[in-house]
């Protein structure tokens, strides 16, 4: 339970942001969102940040915590023609379905907007978006890592900037949770206001 509620937290957190460093264009835009705000932060102003959940979304999609999940087969199916008895285990591997170009436009590409409204890419295709698992046995802390994960980002982005340290290696090791091999070194500083 701790690891599930901590480790995978800490790890969308980092990815997170590692993209708002690479992607100056979208942090502009969550900074602009943050700024139709004043005071402290509330449950209203969380329900108000459409562009951070769609941030939030798009790391879960291209740097889920972790790699997969096994399921116990209650009734027997087909799957792209083979045969799965009941009783078996079978696991899902949620790239499968992130980086699928037939659900996402350009799979690859960070676009936090393939979550808006207009677009809603995961909406397509049920299972679609599974970081957090799916159906009955979704994660039971889905709405508290969510709400946690926003608060922290709504204080980052408000309050400070950030810069990747040079000389670092991002590629991302799977082991305990996804995350940087180098971990993340950043350069953080208070915004002026």
């Amino acid at each position: 339970m701790l690891f599930a509620g901590h480790e995978t937290t800490t790890s969308m957190l980092i990815s997170t942001i590692m993209c708002l460093a690479q992607y100056p264009d979208v942090l502009a835009i969550a900074r602009s969102e943050q700024a139709q705000f004043s005071g402290d932060l509330d449950f209203e102003q969380m329900r108000q940040m459409p562009y951070l959940s769609q941030i939030l979304k798009e790391v879960e999609r291209l740097y889920p915590p972790v790699a997969g999940g096994f399921r116990g087969v209650v009734k027997p199916f087909e799957f792209q023609g083979y045969q799965v008895p009941a009783g078996w285990k079978v696991l899902y591997q949620m790239k499968a379905a992130h980086q699928d170009s037939d659900i996402y436009n350009n799979p690859d590409q960070f676009d936090p907007d393939r979550f808006s409204p207009e677009r809603n890419e995961n909406k397509q295709v049920d299972f679609s978006l599974v970081g957090f698992g799916g159906g009955q046995r979704i994660c039971l802390g889905l709405a508290f890592a969510q709400l946690e994960m926003k608060i922290v980002m709504a204080q980052l982005i408000r309050h400070f900037d950030w810069t990747l340290s040079p000389d670092q290696d991002l590629s991302m090791d799977r082991i305990p949770s996804l995350h940087p091999r180098s971990g993340l070194k950043v350069k953080l500083s208070r915004r002026v206001a």
